[in-house]
């Protein structure tokens, strides 16, 4: 199955962000405690060590070639709702946040990553969709996705979108987003 950009640029008061959503049909608990868990993030995302109640975690992506380790410092965890924090080196470090929503039965998680509206970026949202997509198949046990097929797939989509302003806010998650 060849990946599919669901990515759009949001302007927030401190940035301009890639923001993207994925729905799932599991109750705000159970999404936030795959997202926020050690041994449940291991699952998708890759190795997780440190201790999240101390701030400081360090995470190492799974399924991409010589992934390196990445500091995360924690700067707002408020359970099972937001998160907001910043990932890599400290001075080349990213901003990151993910928000959690829940109406009939649905979850949404909202991903944003801080960028500059540059094509030079674009990566940045070739890897979010991987790692979103990581977390829907490990949600639901099928296959992970596999890198080689992003990048060719998704850049492209992600060097355009780069190149136009930012909408003031997010819309609703597109339905194509929506996983059981």
């Amino acid at each position: 199955m060849t990946p599919q950009p669901t990515g759009r640029l949001v302007r927030h008061s401190d940035g301009v962000y890639i923001v993207l959503d994925r729905v799932f049909l599991s109750p705000i608990d159970d999404v936030w405690g795959s997202l926020t868990r050690p041994y449940r993030l291991h699952r998708w995302l890759g190795e997780c060590t440190g201790e999240p109640r101390t701030g400081a975690v360090r995470i190492r992506k799974a399924g991409i070639p010589d992934a390196q380790w990445d500091d995360v410092a924690v700067l707002q965890c408020d359970s099972p709702h937001r998160f907001r924090g910043e990932i890599g080196p400290s001075g080349a470090s990213r901003r990151v946040y993910f928000h959690l929503s829940h109406a009939s039965s649905y979850t949404t998680v909202t991903f944003g990553e801080r960028v500059k509206p540059l094509a030079t970026e674009a990566g940045v949202g070739v890897l979010a969709e991987y790692v979103l997509d990581r977390l829907v198949a490990g949600r639901t046990k099928h296959a992970m996705p596999t890198w080689d097929a992003y990048t060719a797939a998704l850049l492209p989509y992600y060097e355009k979108l780069l190149r136009e302003p930012p909408i003031p806010r997010a819309p609703a998650p597109a339905a194509s987003a929506l996983v059981e």
